[in-house]
């Protein structure tokens, strides 16, 4: 299908339809005559209301082929949404992995930063526990003797 032409059907409808329209405002009428009324000028009306009849045949078929471009142009706009939202929805998808991906990445970078700086300092055992420190305590004294002579 050509896009170029499906641009907008209307205005190529409308155009043909104005050059009819001033191709028949150039023609004589089939009445000939300018008057109202019954001026002798209604003799021919069934050419006239046949020249209408095959005139209704011709708009019916350019409002078939309307109709046609419609749901043409129709089913394009539901495939244009289709393809929007399924663009959407692709886009959201790959934010939200980026976003867990980065995530990942930044765990893993404090764990082995982690780990490295738990292999890097030398484990040294534990200092032995000092000797106990004992004190003496003298046990109490028996209180001296009163002074003999007194």
């Amino acid at each position: 299908m050509d896009r170029g032409a499906m641009a907008n059907p209307f205005q190529v409808v409308d155009e043909k339809f104005m050059a009819e329209v001033k191709g028949l405002a150039g023609e004589e009428s089939i009445d000939g005559h300018g008057g109202g009324g019954d001026d002798g000028g209604m003799d021919n009306l069934p050419a006239r209301v046949g020249k209408l009849e095959d005139r209704t045949a011709a708009v019916e078929l350019r409002l078939e082929r309307v109709e046609t471009k419609l749901d043409a142009i129709a089913v394009d706009v539901k495939s244009i949404k289709t393809n929007f939202w399924i663009g959407m929805l692709t886009i959201i998808a790959a934010v939200v992995a980026t976003g867990i991906a980065i995530q990942q990445m930044t765990v893993s970078t404090f764990e082995g930063a982690a780990r490295v700086a738990r292999e890097s300092v030398p484990v040294t055992p534990p200092a032995p526990a000092p000797p106990p420190i004992i004190i003496n305590v003298p046990g109490a004294q028996p209180a001296p003797a009163p002074p003999a002579g007194n």
